[in-house]
């Protein structure tokens, strides 16, 4: 094939997509070009996902009529005029490549006016054509609408996934820039349903409250440390408030959220703990100091002096977690766990042994077929670093893992007949974020099936009443976690699988837990009684057997 010149409108598609993946990319941007525009106040409003359309109003200071059907053309900005400017950006856009891209994949609709006009104008764009140019009422600011995203790129539009998932990244992205920018209102609209309302604010912990409740702020301490050129600002979880997965980090640099493995790193380094923080940390630097122009999406950046920033992180952190170690916490300590009410249970010796891990869950499952592997007939068994249990086999050894081999348990007796409820005796109030809320309309019903029971109160705020009753530990951070796990889920038998996988490992005896002999019985019984004793519900083993022939190969004795 010879080599030619590319197509106009092929090139206009390829670069679109380098700066526009999904609905939440083109959020991305307009919400910068309103701060940008000197903005207040903003207006979001989001159908089917942002797939259908994505609305953003301002009350910035506008654009001319000229200046509108400019505005779409590649490399045309406010904010840039001589390559020095690059060395010391303030503004979050500044390569003119935002309504470009969103034009050239889109039918754009831009209205706005100016303090000096007296009438606004409206463009009308299809695939980055002018279509229309027309004098409108509109006050001062900016309306940008977009509506059928990739409408001429079908192969991009099949991979933008789920309305439900393009919700909820695009809630995610409009929660980052409410969080960087506090001085600013921000009301959201997801089809027609208010999901958010912020009032501007001079103070960060009113904004944090207001986007995740007072319990979330309860559980942070608040750090703030100045340098020349820079100040670090943030609020990172108490020691003993750490979660199993790592959500929930955010890094946010001159007003940006921005992926910085480094910075992650050193918070990680301050708390040297095997489970994950969680963090809100704030970089305001000098902008001769730091280069966003390395991204397409301008997701990630380049310190001067990196080595110097990831110091002053990790001291300051760790400052903040030091002086929280040393004040008694105000919450009790039994604060968000549940009360069971005694009941009849099958085994309650056996299940008075196993504590509050309810290793015991009631009637044993038949076995339907012959598994592979037998069962350990040998009551010696071994527990190594808390973490797997190691049992005779006729034919060798076999190594459980704990935790896995309990998730499996667990995940069958979900499967097998609705879970009950366990009745809290003091409800949880939680405070869920705009994309959280989402999540939470979409699954209640399949979480209430399996034995969780809301009441709804105002605004983005559920009690739980009742939990499963695997799970009478359950508590908020739980609670955030399960309904991050379940977003990328698409048809119904996948939402029902998910929440069982969860559940199960949400429940599940955790490692590093010590056990006695009984205890070990007791699992091995019921995990061989499971129909698929073999995997956990994520497809990680819950055993591994090592043979006798394989052992002598090892020591040389074949």
């Amino acid at each position: 094939m010879k080599i030619k010149k590319l197509d106009p409108d092929v090139i206009k598609r390829i670069a679109a997509g380098e700066v526009i993946e999904e609905p939440a990319s083109v959020l991305r941007e307009l919400i910068e070009n309103a701060i940008d525009a000197g903005s207040t106040e903003l207006k979001i409003r989001i159908v089917n996902g942002g797939q259908s359309l994505i609305a953003v109003t301002d009350n910035g200071h506008g654009m001319e009529k000229d200046e509108i059907p400019i505005a779409v053309q590649r490399h045309t900005t406010s904010k840039i005029e001589r390559p020095e400017d690059l060395e010391a950006i303030s503004t979050l856009g500044f390569r003119g490549e935002a309504l470009y891209a969103i034009a050239s994949v889109s039918k754009l609709l831009i209205s706005s006016r100016t303090a000096d006009s007296d009438v606004g104008w409206e463009g009308r764009f299809e695939g980055g054509r002018l279509l229309e140019l027309k004098p409108v009422a509109h006050p001062i600011g900016t309306t940008v609408e977009v509506a059928d995203l990739f409408f001429n790129l079908p192969v991009r539009r099949k991979f933008m996934g789920t309305p439900f998932r393009s919700t909820r990244r695009s809630l995610e992205r409009v929660t980052e820039y409410a969080l960087a920018h506090p001085e600013l209102d921000f009301t959201v609209y997801s089809d027609d349903t208010q999901v958010l309302q912020v009032k501007r604010t001079d103070d960060l912990k009113e904004r944090i409250v207001d986007i995740y409740g007072q319990d979330f702020l309860d559980d942070m301490v608040y750090f703030e440390q100045e340098f020349k050129g820079l100040r670090i600002r943030g609020f990172v979880s108490k020691p003993d408030r750490l979660k199993s997965s790592g959500m929930l980090q955010m890094v946010f640099v001159n007003g940006r959220r921005v992926r910085e493995n480094e910075i992650r790193a050193a918070v990680y380094r301050a708390y040297e703990a095997a489970r994950y923080p969680y963090f809100l940390i704030f970089i305001d630097i000098e902008p001769e100091l730091v280069d966003f122009n390395i991204h397409p999406q301008k997701l990630e950046v380049k310190f001067h002096r990196k080595v110097r920033i990831f110091e002053k992180v990790f001291t300051s952190v760790r400052s903040a977690i030091e002086k929280a170690r040393e004040k008694p916490l105000l919450r009790m300590k039994s604060d968000g766990t549940a009360w069971k009410p005694q009941t009849p249970t099958l085994r309650r010796e056996k299940q008075e042994q196993l504590d509050s891990q309810q290793l015991q869950l009631g009637e044993r499952g038949s076995q339907k077929q012959q598994k592979p592997l037998s069962k350990p007939t040998t009551t010696q068994i071994f527990q190594v670093h808390n973490l797997y249990i190691i049992a005779e086999i006729p034919s060798g050894i076999l190594i459980i893992d704990q935790h896995a081999a309990h998730e499996r348990i667990i995940y069958e007796r979900l499967k097998k007949r609705r879970n009950q409820t366990l009745h809290l005796m003091f409800p949880l109030m939680v405070t869920l974020d705009p994309g959280e809320a989402k999540a939470f309309e979409a699954y209640k019903e399949t979480l209430e099936h399996f034995g969780f029971k809301f009441r709804e109160m105002s605004g983005r705020t559920v009690v739980i009443e009742g939990v499963p009753d695997v799970y009478p530990n359950f508590n908020r951070n739980d609670f955030h976690e399960l309904l991050a796990s379940l977003e990328l889920k698409r048809s119904l038998p996948e939402r029902i699988n998910e929440v069982l996988a969860t559940i199960a490992c949400k429940a599940a005896i955790k490692a590093g837990k010590n056990m006695s002999q009984e205890e070990m019985l007791a699992l091995i019984d019921q995990l061989f009684s499971c129909e698929t004793p073999y995997f956990c519900p994520h497809g990680r083993p819950t055993m591994l057997r090592f043979t006798l022939e394989e052992l002598e190969k090892r020591f040389g004795r074949r």
